[in-house]
């Protein structure tokens, strides 16, 4: 009876700390948008941010990029670009950090929005 137990406790305690994880996977993965233009190019910018491994808050950061050139003022053809990071989310700071090129990604969650420099991006999933 004491082994069953046991295992009751062990099975409820694992559902405990599973949820949990739940909780921030749920605050930080999404997808992230934005578009911005200027006088050189029309953007669109997608992150795609999923979990990798959250015991050791780390997570995947898909960055899908589509652009128009505008070369002697004529809009180019869509060029696409795809980039791939992991990064460590800090939770006390509430930023994704990127180890290899040093990117910071900071976390609104109230206002569902992610910074990338000055860049703003919007949360739509």
């Amino acid at each position: 009876m004491k082994k069953i137990n046991s295992i009751i406790i062990l099975f409820g305690l694992l559902a405990v700390l599973a949820a949990c994880t739940h909780v921030e996977d749920k605050a930080v993965s999404g997808i992230y948008v934005t578009q911005f233009q200027n006088e050189y190019t029309h953007t669109n910018d997608t992150l795609i941010v999923t979990a990798y491994n959250l015991t050791a808050h780390t997570y995947k950061i898909e960055r899908h990029t589509g652009y128009n050139k505008i070369r002697e003022w004529q809009l180019k053809p869509k060029e696409f670009k795809q980039q791939n990071w992991t990064a460590t989310y800090i939770k006390e700071n509430q930023v994704l950090e990127e180890g290899t090129l040093g990117r910071k990604l900071y976390l609104k969650p109230d206002q569902k929005e992610l910074l990338l420099g000055s860049t703003v991006y919007k949360r739509v999933k």
